[in-house]
């Protein structure tokens, strides 16, 4: 019967209905609210129909609402009467979290000042051995990992009767705390839900209760930890799609490290994920982490886990990687959804849902959650294992496509749906080969019916000719307009964006050139049309230009050069003029810069004879200008283009007289350019070119001068402008994205880079992603995005140097890492397009010793080891092909060093022995090969010596510097 005080109470005649479980949790809530106690057990007592459910979720109620004195016997130990102050070295501050295991605590570790997070178990009166084993191997495990993503654990002890161990603190929020105020936000009347959120179940045996999860991260509550004063800087991570997405990024990647190793955590729910303030996310409380077998899947009689987030397999007793990735995707799945994946009814019909799988799809709850996130999510909480991902780095891959707008590879995308995901990025593309087929015909039926009459019909069939002549050139202006057409005064808008084609569009475009043959050959007409097909030639080499397929693009336009000087009266001399340019620009692509410079001058002789006839034609002028800047664009130290040739000698800084030519070639483009920008007829390619040349001008050294600083200011404004009025020009805002990211960082100092250039490569970073994923197949786009992401972790390594702020060395290495794992897929993806360019190669095995340099600063050396390896193996594969490369010797020198002293570090000193034996033999064939170059550091006091190796100071240890990607090794 209800109390005659609640609010329940009726007051009819009639016998009332008997409560629902509801009413009885809201009259429970009630009493908390009123600042009364009420026992859990005294209502499960009262209300015998429902004991076992009120056992289940009222000790959670409790917790939400903040009652002190709900029972403690469901599930969250307790250590006794009173509360260790001191445990050894430890310091005890305050309690921040506990669980069914333990309780973790603030403390101070008074040996090093340093704040740690300490987790306890009860005294051993209050243990069981499996308890014991358990919280051992939880210690265990999580020592053995170091990744960015997972709370480290400093040491392990016992004092007083209690067991401990010692991890990083973080400051910050458990994933279950945001989930908890979103859904309070989203429905705050949906209380049974949260009452529910936190249960956990465990089976030993047969045995099966539902108790409260071993979850560290159960807060007190107190205000400082009340998930209603969680501030605002927590709220921007979960606050959209895409932010949501990037925590699943940092979650995956540390569960796929774990699971390399053959760890399993078998309990990913969002309050095992903890949040700081800078948005990095930590994975935490390996409580029931178990090793895996040798199959993939394992069994066990255990089954242990968090209710809602349990995969179906582990009600079977059956653990798998994929469970890791089951829970995570419910944690996003409820972050996104803003409620729970499983509602929280009871018990069975909990294990019911979960193993039938039957979750309501995202964009059911939500229609503005992303499709393709929809998907991701999908697949990574399908009810069989053989759905899901199978590995957390195939969800991690999914996500960073989703964030960067990429087809995702969850599930087989249908032909219809790729085309109309292509088309959205290339409207003007996807039509072509819709119009060639229409061309085709339409050519064919042309020719027939004007072919067949020829005799008798002579103009029908020059009409029929020039008609699918016309058809054919709309064609090729559509999809490659000429520089010559865009400088014309009737010239849209429209037609400065330059398509971006794949192989397979410029191969249909290199077919349809034999068309213009036929039609010379039936017409007569051999001039008219060999011109047309030297137009074409010349626009199928613009079309392998830009993707980066030189050889092929050369071939096109000499091939075009050909047929012009074969029809020299008809030839346009700035068409010619225009095609030396390109022929020019290929060669010094290819490092071939004598062939380049020649081109250059051929250009400019034609244009100056065509402007003594004509000094007002504004398209000669302009021609004129670009020989100048193509003339004047210096190449600078250790500068990688997409295709160079191997084996080519090294390239060197400009002389002081070379530095000189070019400043005053650009200022010749300059002079020619103002004019034609304040005219009244400018075109938008007349500022454009004017922003690469006053950039030409501008020293790339840091600090720059005031009048560099001004003249840069000039340059992003000319440029930004035009990426508002012309956004579909991917010229333009490649352009953007070279200006923010030319920053030479060898003389730069920490001032520079916290007030200027982080924010600059910032900025370029995300100008250039956009690029890369609106034109994937364009490797110049990629590598633009490649560089800014490298030197952001070089100014990052900068700025550790020498800082007493431990907090911030660890965001600035944290960042240089994230910014040299997207290089690094990055230049995967590079090497993979182009396998014959073995500068791709090279650079990912540098770049893959950077990241290894950072995590062994970091104190990751089991990460930083197999890194190491795989750049040594890629540096030896290329060290035979090109056995003349000082620079290859150089890389595999600093890599073999590095790599025996993370052996050493390791304890693994016979691998140290052999490295350094590997290292002797490249420094004997490096001074044999290169005798001029004297390496200056002593080798006796580098070589490991037998036993534990010298002390490491981690914070004063200084790897090599890296080489930067457009400069030499840093000297600093």
């Amino acid at each position: 019967m209800l109390s005659p005080d609640s609010h329940h109470a009726t007051k009819n005649l009639t016998p009332p209905d008997p409560p629902d479980l509801e009413q009885i949790a809201d009259e429970f809530i009630s009493q908390i609210r009123n600042g009364e106690n009420p026992e859990v057990s005294e209502y499960a007592k009262r209300y015998s129909d429902f004991a076992s459910e009120i056992a289940e979720f009222f000790p959670a109620i409790a917790a939400l609402e903040g009652g002190k004195h709900a029972d403690q016997a469901h599930g969250k130990v307790s250590l006794g009467a009173s509360t260790p102050q001191q445990l050894g070295d430890f310091k005890i501050v305050r309690e921040i979290g506990r669980g069914g295991m333990g309780v973790v605590y603030e403390a101070i570790q008074e040996s090093l000042n340093r704040r740690v997070a300490l987790k306890l178990l009860p005294r051993h009166s209050l243990m069981d051995e499996k308890q014991l084993r358990r919280f051992r191997r939880e210690a265990e495990l999580t020592a053995s990992l170091h990744h960015t993503n997972i709370v480290p654990v400093f040491g392990v002890g016992e004092n007083s009767g209690f067991h401990y161990y010692v991890m990083q603190l973080i400051e910050g929020v458990g994933l279950d705390e945001l989930t908890q105020k979103i859904v309070v936000t989203a429905a705050d009347s949906d209380l049974k839900q949260i009452a529910a959120g936190n249960n956990t179940l465990t089976q030993a045996g047969s045995d099966t209760s539902l108790s409260h999860s071993d979850d560290s991260q159960v807060r007190q509550q107190d205000e400082s930890r009340s998930f209603h004063n969680i501030g605002p800087e927590f709220d921007k991570y979960v606050g959209s799609p895409q932010n949501i997405a990037a925590l699943g990024i940092q979650a995956a990647n540390a569960l796929q490290y774990a699971h390399d190793r053959g760890i399993l955590h078998r309990d990913i729910k969002p309050g095992n994920l903890l949040l700081d303030r800078d948005g990095l996310l930590c994975i935490t409380d390996f409580g029931l982490a178990r090793a895996a077998e040798q199959s993939d899947l394992s069994k066990s009689t255990d089954m242990a886990g968090t209710l809602g987030y349990m995969a179906p397999e582990m009600f079977r007793g059956e653990t798998c990687r994929q469970s890791d990735i089951y829970g995570l995707g419910i944690t996003l799945y409820e972050l996104l959804t803003k409620r729970p994946a499983i509602e929280r009814t009871s018990r069975h019909a909990m294990i019911e849902l979960i193993t039938r799988g039957a979750i309501p799809p995202l964009r059911r709850i939500n229609s503005e959650i992303p499709r393709d996130l929809e998907t991701i999510i999908q697949k990574a909480i399908a009810a069989d294992t053989k759905h899901r991902y199978q590995k957390a780095s195939d969800l991690a891959d999914d996500l960073n496509r989703f964030l960067e707008n990429r087809p995702i590879r969850a599930r087989r995308v249908t032909l219809f749906e790729q085309l109309w995901r292509w088309s959205r990025r290339n409207p003007a593309i996807a039509s072509l080969s819709g119009i060639a087929f229409s061309l085709l015909l339409l050519l064919g039926i042309s020719l027939a019916v004007g072919f067949e009459n020829e005799r008798r019909e002579r103009k029908r069939a020059e009409a029929s000719s020039q008609l699918a002549t016309a058809a054919l050139d709309r064609v090729f202006n559509r999809f490659v307009p000429s520089r010559a057409q865009s400088t014309e005064s009737n010239t849209s808008a429209a037609d400065y964006s330059e398509p971006v084609l794949s192989r397979e569009s410029a191969d249909l475009l290199a077919g349809m050139i034999q068309f213009y043959e036929q039609l010379a050959e039936s017409t007569g007409s051999q001039r008219e049309f060999q011109i047309k097909a030297a137009n074409a030639q010349h626009k199928v080499g613009d079309i392998h230009r830009r993707l980066g397929d030189y050889q092929s693009a050369l071939a096109a336009y000499q091939k075009s050069l050909e047929m012009y000087n074969q029809n020299s009266v008809e030839a346009d001399p700035l068409t010619i003029a225009t095609l030396f340019n390109e022929i020019g620009r290929i060669h010094w692509y290819l490092n071939q810069l004598t062939s380049a410079k020649d081109s250059y001058l051929k250009a400019e002789q034609l244009l100056k004879q065509e402007l003594a006839k004509n000094p007002d034609q504004p398209a000669l002028r302009f021609e004129l200008a670009r020989s100048y800047f193509l003339m004047s664009h210096k190449v600078r130290p250790g500068q990688v283009k997409p295709h160079s040739v191997p084996h080519q000698a090294p390239r060197f800084p400009a002389t002081e007289d070379e530095s000189e030519a070019n400043q005053a070639l650009s200022q010749k483009a300059i002079d020619i350019l103002e004019p034609l920008v304040n005219s009244d007829h400018a075109k938008p390619e007349y500022r454009y070119l004017l922003a690469l040349c006053l950039q030409e001008q501008i020293s790339n050294q840091y600090p720059q001068s005031q009048a560099d600083t001004e003249k840069q200011a000039r340059v992003l404004q000319i440029l930004e402008n035009l990426v508002r009025e012309y956004p579909h020009v991917a010229d333009y805002r490649q352009a953007v994205v070279k200006s923010y990211e030319r920053i030479e960082l060898r003389n730069a100092t920490p001032r520079d880079i916290e007030e200027t250039i982080a924010k600059r490569l910032q900025n370029a970073i995300q100008h250039a992603s956009r690029l890369v994923s609106d034109y994937p197949t364009i490797p110049e786009y990629k590598i633009s995005l490649i560089h800014a992401h490298n030197k952001l972790a070089h100014a990052m390594d900068i700025l550790t140097d020498g800082s007493p702020d431990s907090d911030k060395v660890r965001l600035r290495h944290d960042t240089g890492e994230r910014s040299l794992r997207t290089a690094i897929r990055l230049q995967r993806e590079l090497a993979n397009q182009f396998p014959e360019v073995p500068e791709h190669q090279t650079w990912l095995a540098r770049f893959e010793i950077m990241l290894a340099n950072i995590l062994e600063r970091k104190g990751s050396e089991a990460e930083a080891i197999p890194l190491m390896e795989n750049a040594i193996k890629i540096l030896e594969t290329e060290q035979k092909t090109q056995p003349d490369s000082a620079d290859i010797y150089e890389d595999l020198l600093n890599a073999t060093e590095k790599l025996s002293e993370l052996y050493q570090y390791s304890g693994d000193e016979l691998n140290s022995i052999l490295l350094w034996d590997k290292y002797n033999q490249y420094e004997a064939q490096f001074k044999s090969k290169f005798p001029e170059a004297v390496r200056h550091r002593p080798k006796q006091n580098r070589r490991p010596q037998r036993g534990d190796g010298p002390p490491r100071p981690r914070d004063n240890r200084q790897p090599p510097r890296p080489r930067d990607r457009n400069g030499p090794p840093f000297r600093r």
